[in-house]
């Protein structure tokens, strides 16, 4: 690296940008004790935060589902109280208690059967569940800490081991940048404790994906500066094997942008050495492509099923409008990186981020196609504070970091917050526009630390001396005017506020499938916690959190200048070093102290089975199981308020997977199809927008109690039991009576009710006839007719009904034929088919590759039917029916990781060889 500790003979190098980014940099001195005790710190440091977790009778569960009704209804009083209200609980994460813990345990059960965990038959009506990618089953740590342990014991130690991954590889990064132990070690703090990082701890498939880059970074930084077989193949293994521990994360939309950033810095790169090293250039980007290639491939075991199933999931490459640009990241989300608790935190619930009055007062209201622009962010995934100090130390970097490396950091840091900021730029860059702009604000949770870290050595190395000061001087007017506002507050004016709010211009979002949002709802959602007349009160909570934030914010201003300026004046570099290690303690404490604003510690959850009602299901289940067992839906009365669904409260969706209940209401990465009948049959009312009733358009919240719960297609669908903490008009009759739970606090009693749905068909059952439509639309119109007959025919697509044509289907007899389900485990259904004539065989599961039917052993094609369902041919007289399922893409898939695997152990090989032969 070009600096002032290399000699004047030194020989020059043909560009200053090659040498310091991409060449053998001169690095800071570093002694063994001091490297060690970094590696101590980065291990240690976690456990303040994980501890708990790890070795305590606690667990890493952001909330116990006993909290629900009807297993809330049975808890002891001490026993709610840990559940519900003295654990530390994180609402806002509800994808691992509600869906993915779940899963692993299932994933489990299903390995210790000997099972492969490919298809996952209790999720709405069967869906795949390794093909998802989502649990991440192939991921190296997953499958020894979640797999291999009790999955939900494993949390707190996968996170723990992602974090300090993530720490060391920083260090590494940083040591290869040329700083000292000292600053790389800040560094590393930064990153494995920042914002992103404790806001996703519970979140492991996106922590997962973002902890290997800086990993990354080092090993294209080694690629850049090598020349040589035996130089170049350590770091194209390291990059192979780091991209896909990325890709096997199980979370897409983040595992991209690690490799975005890597393709910008090669850019870069390879640009410099254009100019520099014009021969190098193409061995340099085939090494390159070849490690991240040769890393995709080795986690194509799992990215083969995963792209074999998106294009028939219920997912897509290209986001809603509204969506693209609702999701912006929002230029109110830059006090948050100052001031991280303004908008709230996890664990203080009143208030919502979205809600928050500084958005609608100052932001300029835009509409773009007559959709309102909002930002979009909070403290779960768009967090990228790395602790106040290293906002200064991060400008300092910016500007005087050690060679080029600060201007790449700078510009990568430039290029991705515009992404971000700039959803109409998304919109128009090809596949970018599938994942939401504002997550593109993560790589900046390891750029600002990178820059921290350069700023940081400038000091301990007693460097711009008056550009320290200038920071400091800085730093304490932020502090200064961060007190100004506290102290002034302008969010007193309550009542002039809602005059703003009634007089502003606001843009109409007409946008189909959105709800319109207008000032009326703005206000209503400002005084929606305990009604109008609590207005006063929540708007004194928005000032309280945003002021206190703002104090908190500038006192940590003013002993970031203080720090900075005490150690610009001072000469001696030990004393130096002790007053910055004074504030790397307090920049430590500062991180985990947020980090616990995320991380929820609890008692091992008691979980939502296990319940009377859960005893009458399992004795329900057994007495129909030869027709296919229960499917059971939610049914709530829509909110007098709002008219709106309210969410599936009642036996929590997903949590019914331990007890083996294919759920409607479950919610998880599904097919494309199933979600198009709820739309259909859910939007027979006019001017009433579809997310009152479906969750991210997919998911179906709860059957409205209304006529259109006695729709005939929910019977064909084979849905035979309604589930509510209501009494409903329109689910069919009672199963038995109702649960009745009563306390002497009103919030603990209740009753819950268990309806069975009269004229439910059998899960599978024959049709006599084949009803044709001209195309999907066609289709789901005949299907949602009021006047269908469930049992009449089976509704297939024209262009789709073509392997039916030549099967010869005969009238139905005096009675139906009888199918009774022999034998079930996930991948394979035995069906015994009885005597009667030539049919097509309906069974209410979904639709999806990887399904083989077989009649007597016989193949025999299997179609779509009721536009998400399966039906085969069944010839005249008794016969063995099996359906069998193969996870699509897995066997390519393992060849394809075989071979890479076999290429990276030779690179590892041929590297480690050569660096004995030096």
């Amino acid at each position: 690296m070009t600096d002032a500790t290399q000699p004047d003979d030194a020989p020059k190098a043909p560009s200053r940008w090659a040498t310091a980014m991409f060449a053998p940099p001169t690095k800071t001195p570093m002694t063994k004790r001091s490297m060690w005790l970094a590696i101590l710190v980065i291990l240690v440091a976690p456990m303040l935060l994980l501890g708990e977790s790890m070795f305590g009778d606690s667990v890493l569960f952001s909330y116990d589902t006993a909290r629900f009704p009807p297993k809330v209804h049975e808890l002891d009083d001490q026993t709610y109280d840990e559940v519900a209200v003295s654990s530390e609980n994180n609402y806002l994460v509800t994808e691992i208690p509600a869906v993915f813990a779940p899963e692993l345990s299932y994933a489990k059960d299903e390995l210790s059967e000997g099972r492969f965990p490919g298809w996952n038959p209790y999720v709405r009506f069967g869906n795949p569940l390794f093909a998802n990618g989502l649990i991440a089953i192939l991921h190296p740590k997953n499958a020894a800490l979640l797999l291999a342990w009790d999955p939900i014991r494993g949390l707190a130690w996968g996170a723990y081991v992602s974090v300090v991954f993530a720490g060391l590889l920083t260090f590494g990064l940083m040591r290869h940048l040329g700083v000292g132990a000292f600053a790389a070690c800040f560094a590393a703090i930064g990153f494995e404790l920042g914002g992103t990082m404790t806001a996703n701890m519970h979140f492991y498939m996106r922590m997962d994906a973002i902890i290997a880059m800086p990993g990354m970074v080092w090993a294209v930084l080694c690629l850049m500066r090598s020349r040589g077989l035996k130089n170049r193949a350590l770091p194209a293994a390291a990059l192979s094997v780091l991209t896909a521990l990325t890709w096997l994360s199980g979370f897409p939309p983040y595992a991209v942008l690690p490799m975005i950033l890597c393709g910008v810095i090669s850019v870069i790169g390879l640009a410099r050495l254009w100019f520099t090293d014009r021969a190098a250039v193409l061995p340099t980007a085939l090494w390159l492509l070849g490690g991240v290639f040769t890393g995709t491939a080795l986690a194509f075991a799992q990215l083969g099923p995963m792209f074999a199933f998106f294009p028939e999931s219920n997912r897509t490459f290209t986001l809603a409008k509204g969506s693209l640009y609702g999701d912006a990241f929002g230029i109110f989300g830059i006090p948050a990186l100052l001031f991280p608790e303004m908008y709230g935190t996890p664990k203080e619930i009143l208030v919502s981020a979205s809600n928050h009055p500084l958005i609608f007062l100052w932001q300029d209201l835009r509409g773009v196609e007559d959709a309102l622009l909002l930002p979009n962010y909070n403290f779960v995934e768009y967090t990228i504070f790395a602790g106040t100090l290293s906002l200064p130390l991060a400008a300092l970097g910016a500007l005087w970091g050690r060679g080029p490396a600060r201007a790449v950091t700078v510009v990568c840091s430039a290029v991705f917050l515009l992404m971000a900021l700039s959803p109409r730029l998304m919109e128009s860059i090809p596949l970018l526009g599938s994942t939401p702009p504002f997550r593109f604000v993560m790589p900046l949770c390891l750029a600002i630390p990178i820059l921290a870290g350069l700023g940081l050595q400038q000091i301990v190395d007693h460097r711009h001396r008056a550009s320290i000061y200038g920071i400091a001087i800085a730093s304490l007017v932020v502090a200064t005017s961060a007190l100004t506002i506290a102290k002034v507050r302008p969010l007193s004016d309550h009542e002039g506020i809602v005059e703003k709010l009634r007089t502003r211009d606001w843009p109409a979002n007409v946008l189909p499938g959105e709800t319109p949002l207008t000032r009326e709802m703005v206000i209503a959602n400002l005084t929606s916690v305990h009604g109008p007349a609590a207005f006063h009160p929540v708007m004194e909570e928005y000032e309280r959190r945003t002021y206190t934030s703002l104090e908190r914010g500038a006192i940590g201003f003013t002993a970031a200048a203080l720090l900075l300026a005490l150690a610009a004046f001072d000469r001696d570099k030990r004393r130096r070093v002790g007053i910055l290690s004074a504030g790397f303690v307090l920049t430590t404490g500062q991180l985990v102290w947020l980090g616990e604003q995320s991380v929820a510690h609890r008692p091992y959850p008691q979980l939502a089975g296990g319940t009377k009602v859960h005893d009458f299901l399992h004795e329900r289940q057994d007495e129909i199981r030869e027709q296919g067992g229960l499917l059971i839906a939610r049914g709530a009365k829509p909110n007098p308020v709002n008219n709106q669904q309210p969410y599936p409260h009642a036996l929590y969706a997903s949590t019914t997977l331990r007890d083996r209940f294919r759920d409607l209401n479950d919610y998880a990465f599904v097919d494309g199809n199933s979600h198009k009948i709820f739309h259909k049959l859910l939007r027979q009312r006019p001017n009433q927008p579809l997310d009152e009733f479906m969750y991210r358009n997919t998911w179906p919240r709860a059957l409205p109690d209304d006529e259109r719960l006695e729709h005939p297609l929910w019977d064909a669908l084979a849905i035979n039991t309604v589930l509510s903490d209501q009494k409903l008009d329109h689910a069919g009759t009672l199963a038995t009576e109702p649960f009745v739970y009563e306390h002497e606090l009103v919030h603990r009693g209740g009753n819950f009710y268990v309806y069975d749905r009269p004229n439910a068909l059998p899960r599978a059952f024959i049709f006599h006839e084949l009803e044709t439509y001209p195309d999907e639309d066609a289709a789901l119109e005949g299907i949602a007719s009021k006047e269908l007959d469930p049992r009449r025919a089976a509704h297939v697509v024209e262009e789709e009904a073509t392997p039916l044509r030549d099967f010869p289907i005969e009238p139905r007899g005096e009675s139906d034929r009888e199918v009774r389900f022999a034998s079930e485990i996930p991948h394979e259904i035995r069906l015994e088919v009885g005597d009667g004539p030539a049919g097509l065989l309906y069974l209410a599961d979904t639709y999806l590759s990887g399904w083989t039917a077989t009649v007597d052993g016989e193949e025999v094609p299997i179609v779509r039917s009721h536009v998400c369902m399966r039906t085969i041919p069944v010839p005249a007289g008794a016969c063995e029916v099996v359906f069998s399922y193969r996870v699509p893409g897995l066997r390519i898939g393992l060849v394809l990781t075989g071979l890479a695997l076999l290429i990276t152990l030779f690179w590892t090989v041929a590297g480690i060889v050569g660096r004995f032969r030096r």
